[in-house]
């Protein structure tokens, strides 16, 4: 037994000799004699390379003690984040006892002169996660908890160079202070300098340092900042130990000019702004409450969740808005062409789908269950037709959902659902969309251009109310290869319609009934039935059926669009059901790539019926020929008896898809 003893109090006295060395060896050397030692010894072991190293003084008991008079150096690995780094005199004590037993880094004081730090942003090659790979939130929860006594910052310069950024941010800090007042033990903290050419200040208080060793009370912490004529203010109460807390924060700008410019953010303008929360914290989870935004005369208020402790962070929640304004948010959607990237692969001659692979990593990242609601949307040129919204984004490690979504558009529905398989390439499309009874005045109100031929606006060619469903899948990697694949129906019909004279006797140039409906004023023929119907496969849409009977003319279409091809070809053919000896009927061509589509009588089939024992030839109506579902004759229900059918089935399934529903049973 003495033996052991004896042992063990020997162990004892060669760690103790061995920590005492340590500590006299540490306060005793005169470090500055021994920099080529130190400068060598940091160089063999690190990529940390000192240019300039003066006037060296180490102590260490209770506290760690290192000040330095000059101090300057680079990394040698051209891709790492941190390019140099100097200061002119600088000190920096910390609480040793803390650190090793309490977990807390207690900088008792940090005082830089005259310091200069140059990051910058790399771009290294992804590679997939390993089984132990760490979160950055988990990385985070590890370091320690961060408590500074006393701080003085003057004329410190911040750079931060971005890839593909001609112009850094460049940070300075004129001064930063932070001490506890003789009088008041409540510590204050206070600075300012500039981002760019553009001021900031901060000002604020934060707990005792009895309060943030004791892990019973909450650590509170009150903070106002400025930034580019942007004004935050945050007030918390944290309890370090078990990582949990309560915010609540206000912020707001005029604008984001002076903000644009200090990111270098390429966007359009936006209007003035106001943000508040409260926000609950836990470990990696956090919830943020009644939040409450405005941006210039929108609304939006909701609850979200994100929640960081899944492999992958999920984003949760539901925000409404009760009014949204498409021009207050426009700005965020815009961008200056003078700065777009180019496209890395580049598009043939013609081709309107770019061949570049589509990085589906992105649906990977992160989990969303989110539902967004818009009560009133007031939108600009064709946005107004749309009155309002209820969608629900889901995204679960690549799948993406978006449904149930519906829409009140022009005083009728449009819903479906949107999914894409992306949790691997070729990507996996499928669309649903139905609409019921949109009023084509309505959605064609905003469209002021002239259609030509017809010299008629959108909206003077047609009215009534717009059913239609589509059901398209698609596969691939590329946008390119997803239009080769697109198959599936699109059928539109019209109900409650009519159709201007002007486009009627457009097809047939009859010159005393076209200058009759001019001096009306384009009168409205009432549409007896309207079907569309076009069947997609291969990258071509193709015309099923293409029918417009009026209770004088027919109008019948027939062509497709070519996505694969880049365009369009379409000829729409008028089939009266009397007969003007004055009508020289002439085909309409829609043709053109998908960018510049244009609208033209087909000239050379005019002048070869120009003759007037063609004229007179044509007596015989064609359409029962052109077109076998229609039959001819008087009774005005008898040219649209065939369709009736279909015009029905297109009828159920819009109404289905409209509220949101699939027509599809879900697996």
């Amino acid at each position: 037994m003495r033996t052991l003893l004896k042992i063990i109090s020997g162990i004892l006295a060669v760690f103790v000799i061995l920590v005492a060395s340590v500590f006299l060896i540490i306060n005793l050397v005169d470090w500055n004699r021994h920099r080529d030692f130190l400068i060598r010894n940091v160089e063999r072991y690190t990529a940390v390379r000192i240019d300039e190293l003066d006037g060296i003084r180490v102590k260490l008991w209770r506290s760690l003690d290192l000040e330095v008079s000059k101090f300057k150096m680079h990394m040698a690995e051209k891709d790492a984040g941190l390019e140099n780094f100097s200061t002119g005199p600088a000190r920096i004590r910390v609480a040793t006892w803390p650190l090793l037993f309490k977990d807390q880094l207690l900088i008792q004081t940090l005082t830089v002169d005259n310091g200069r730090l140059h990051l910058k942003e790399t771009k290294k090659p992804e590679e997939p996660p390993t089984e132990d790979a760490q979160s950055p939130a988990e990385i985070l929860e590890k370091l320690p908890d961060i408590f500074v006594n006393l701080a003085a910052i003057t004329d410190a310069q911040f750079r931060y160079d971005i890839l593909e950024k001609k112009e850094p941010i460049k940070v300075s800090i004129e001064k930063f202070e932070m001490q506890a007042p003789e009088k008041d033990p409540t510590p204050r903290f206070s600075g300012h300098g500039s981002v760019d050419e553009f001021p900031w200040k901060i000002e604020g208080e934060t707990g005792t340092l009895e309060t943030f060793q004791d892990e019973a009370q909450p650590f509170p912490l009150r903070l106002h900042a400025e930034l580019g004529q942007q004004e935050l203010d945050l007030n918390a109460r944290v309890r370090i130990a078990n990582s949990t807390g309560n915010f609540t924060v206000k912020a707001k700008g005029p604008n984001i000019e002076q903000i644009k410019k200090i990111l270098h953010l390429n966007i359009g303008t936006v209007p003035a702004w106001q943000l508040a929360f409260e926000s609950r914290m836990e470990p990696q989870n956090f919830h943020f409450n009644k939040i409450d935004l405005k941006l210039g005369s929108s609304e939006v208020n909701g609850d979200l969740h994100v929640d960081l402790r899944p492999r992958r962070p999920k984003i949760s929640g539901k925000v409404e808005s009760p009014v949204t304004v498409q021009k207050d948010w426009a700005g965020l959607f815009q961008t200056d062409q003078r700065y777009k990237p180019e496209d890395e692969t580049p598009k043939p001659a013609g081709q309107y789908f770019s061949d570049k692979v589509i990085d589906n990593s992105l649906m990977k990242v992160v989990d969303v269950d989110l539902r967004y609601l818009v009560n009133h949307y007031r939108g600009e040129k064709s946005g107004r037709a749309i009155h309002a919204w209820d969608v629900t984004v889901k995204l679960d490690n690549g799948h993406l959902r978006v449904e149930p979504m519906t829409f009140a558009v022009a005083s009728g529905k449009v819903g479906g659902h949107i999914r894409v398989d992306g949790r691997k390439l070729p990507l996996d499309v499928s669309i649903e969309m139905g609409a019921k009874r949109v009023d084509l005045t309505t959605l064609f109100a905003p469209v002021a251009k002239e259609i030509p031929v017809f010299d008629l606006k959108p909206s003077e060619m047609a009215h009534g109310r717009l059913t239609g469903q589509l059901d398209l899948t698609m596969t691939g990697k590329t946008p390119m290869e997803l239009a080769k694949s697109v198959k599936g129906p699109i059928e539109l019909a019209i109900e409650d319609g009519a159709l201007s004279g002007t486009v009627i006797e457009a097809f047939g140039i009859d010159v005393s009934q076209t200058i009759s409906n001019w001096i009306k004023k384009h009168p409205l023929y009432e549409i007896q039935c309207a079907l569309t119907a076009f069947q997609a496969g291969g990258g071509v849409i193709k015309t099923k059926t293409f029918l417009i009977s009026t209770k004088d003319t027919s109008i019948i279409g027939k062509g497709e669009v070519n996505l694969v091809g880049n365009k369009v070809d379409f000829v729409l053919e008028a089939h009266p059901h009397d007969f003007s000896v004055g009508s020289l009927r002439s085909p309409i061509e829609i043709k053109g790539p998908l960018n510049d589509i244009e609208v033209s009588l087909e000239r050379d089939e005019l002048l070869t019926r120009s003759g007037l024992a063609v004229a007179l030839g044509a007596l015989v109506n064609p359409i029962a020929a052109l077109v076998p579902l229609i039959e001819t004759g008087l009774d005005e229900k008898g040219k649209c008896r065939g369709v009736v059918q279909e015009l029905n089935e297109v009828a159920a399934k819009a109404t289905k898809l409209s509220r949101g529903e699939s027509k599809k049973v879900r697996q």
